[in-house]
């Protein structure tokens, strides 16, 4: 299949009827697919990149470096597991999920390349000492806790000058298109089709 930004969501809309209506019960091996690219994501997702400062909370990351976890997940979608599993899901829905996952993301990693160059070239002073201080006063933490904040801080403010409107816009929705796959694929690997 080939995944162009405007025919898969048709077809994506056909598979979670298919799976709704219980027309397409995905077998061992098809969940098995799935089971490994949510691994795959997982992996990318959680890997940390040291080179992009994080905020005081897990879940606080640029969105430079969510780009590049999602191309990360989109190329080793392309990349490894389409390569283990393309036979092996010969007509299968899955393998058209997982098709449409890395067609679909295929922006992504232009995106992701952009921003890091980007973000290399860019100039992030380091917290001064004062405000380490204050900000950690302030908030009753840790001077390095405080540090790690104020740089998170700066980070997303280089962002909001970097990218435009329009680029956020374009990753909001591509983002979105990609969950809504993930989301499809998820249903057909938990058996959980009642949507």
């Amino acid at each position: 299949m080939n995944a162009s930004p405007t025919a898969p969501p048709d077809r994506l809309s056909e598979i979670a009827l298919l799976l709704n209506r219980r027309q397409w019960c995905p077998s061992p091996e098809e969940r098995e697919a799935g089971a490994a690219f949510f691994h795959l994501l997982r992996r990318a997702e959680r890997r940390r990149r040291p080179e992009f400062p994080r905020g005081t909370q897990p879940w606080e990351q640029t969105c430079t470096e969510a780009v590049a976890a999602g191309a990360e997940g989109v190329w080793r979608t392309r990349e490894e597991l389409l390569t283990a599993w393309r036979d092996r899901l010969a007509a299968s829905p899955m393998r058209e999920l997982l098709e449409m996952y890395a067609g679909l993301g295929q922006p992504l990693l232009d995106h992701a390349q952009c921003l890091a160059a980007a973000w290399r070239d860019a100039d992030l002073p380091e917290p001064a000492a004062d405000r380490v201080e204050a900000e950690s006063r302030r908030l009753g933490i840790a001077a390095d806790t405080g540090r790690m904040a104020l740089r998170y801080d700066h980070a997303c403010r280089w962002e909001e000058a970097q990218m435009s409107v329009a680029l956020r816009g374009e990753l909001d929705t591509l983002f979105r298109r990609l969950g809504t796959v993930r989301s499809t694929v998820m249903a057909a690997v938990s058996g959980d089709v009642d949507f």
